[in-house]
């Protein structure tokens, strides 16, 4: 019980981890190319969005519906 509960943290915070590099990623990838930094800024706040909800509205729910 106790590793299913490790584990459970672990793919929880690689979870988080990931919403927060994936939108980093966006922005950073527009700054680079010296585009429009509206556009990056955009797609990294859409992208951190889904992401969390992905996260937070199976924990509201009680359960995570894939």
């Amino acid at each position: 019980m106790y590793r299913r509960r490790i584990l459970g943290t672990i793919y929880y915070i690689g979870l988080i981890v990931i919403s927060l590099f994936i939108p980093l990623a966006i922005i950073g990838s527009v700054l680079t190319r010296g585009d429009e930094v509206t556009s990056g800024w955009v797609g990294g706040i859409l992208a951190f969005i889904v992401l969390m909800a992905y996260l937070i509205i199976p924990n509201i729910l009680g359960r995570r519906d894939e």
